[in-house]
C-alpha cells in the first residue's frame, strides 16, 4: 500500500507522522533530531514505511506570508527531491498549539495533565509528532475532499 509521510519540521525536533492513501488515517510515527543525523533516519522510515510522497508542513502567518523557518524548509524540500521523493507542502500553521490541546484533552491517556506536563510531552516529542499527524490529516482531508468534487461533477 502506498504511504504518505508528514513532517513537522523544526530546528531542534522534526515530528513524523505517516498515513496510508487508501484509509485516509494519519497516525505519529517518530520524533527525530533535527540537528544529528536526520536523513539517514528519514530514510529508514521511507524504505519501512513504503512513503511514496512527503507533506511538509510550512508555517504560514495569518497573511499567507511566510513564516520564520521558510527558507530552511524550503532548502529542507530540495533534499528530499534530490533523495528520489516527491515533496508537497501543507499549512501547519497553529498544529503545535492544536497538539498541545489535543494531548491535554486526552490527558488520562497522555499523562498530559498541566503545563509542566505539557513541557514534558514537548521535549519527548510527543507534540511533536502529534503536530505532524495533524498536519498530515489536514492534507488527507483536503484531498478527500477534492477528490469527492471532482467525482461529483
Amino acid at each position: 500500500m502506498a504511504r504518505v509521510l508528514g513532517m513537522d519540521y523544526g530546528k531542534v525536533r522534526v515530528g513524523v507522522a505517516v498515513a496510508d492513501l487508501e484509509l485516509g488515517l494519519a497516525r505519529p510515527l517518530a520524533t527525530l533530531d533535527a540537528r544529528a543525523g536526520l536523513l539517514p533516519r528519514l530514510r529508514e522510515i521511507i524504505r519501512s514505511e513504503g512513503v511514496v510522497l512527503v507533506v511538509l508542513g510550512r508555517p504560514l502567518r495569518a497573511r499567507g506570508e511566510p513564516g520564520t523557518l521558510d527558507g530552511e524548509i524550503l532548502r529542507f524540500a530540495e533534499v528530499l527531491r534530490r533523495e528520489g521523493l516527491d515533496v508537497v507542502f501543507q499549512d501547519e500553521g497553529g498544529s503545535s498549539l492544536e497538539a498541545a490541546r489535543l494531548l491535554a484533552a486526552n490527558r488520562g491517556r497522555t499523562g498530559v495533565r498541566s503545563p509542566r506536563d505539557a513541557r514534558r510531552a514537548r521535549l519527548d516529542g510527543e507534540l511533536d509528532r502529534t503536530a505532524a499527524a495533524l498536519l498530515l490529516q489536514d492534507w488527507l482531508d483536503a484531498r478527500a475532499s477534492s477528490r469527492a468534487g471532482d467525482s461529483s461533477c
